[in-house]
């Protein structure tokens, strides 16, 4: 499951990642997101942030001794 979320109240961008029981989630301010906006490929910016988090549920998985274990 990944569900991607804004909040209007505190403009935080909130990203999660559920997998095999394991979850994983990561808040982004929203200035982050401005800043980065401005000053780097904001594209870029939001599938590293994917990208890292996609890595700590796979440790978090291998870890527990789930999913794929290929």
């Amino acid at each position: 499951m990944i569900d991607m979320i804004e909040t209007e109240e505190d403009d935080t961008l909130v990203i999660t990642l559920e997998q095999y029981g394991c979850l994983a989630e990561v808040r982004v301010p929203g200035q982050v997101i401005r800043d980065a906006h401005n000053a780097l490929n904001l594209k870029e910016f939001l599938q590293n942030s994917m990208v890292d988090l996609y890595a700590r549920l796979a440790y978090m998985q291998r870890k527990n001794g789930l999913g794929d274990q290929s």
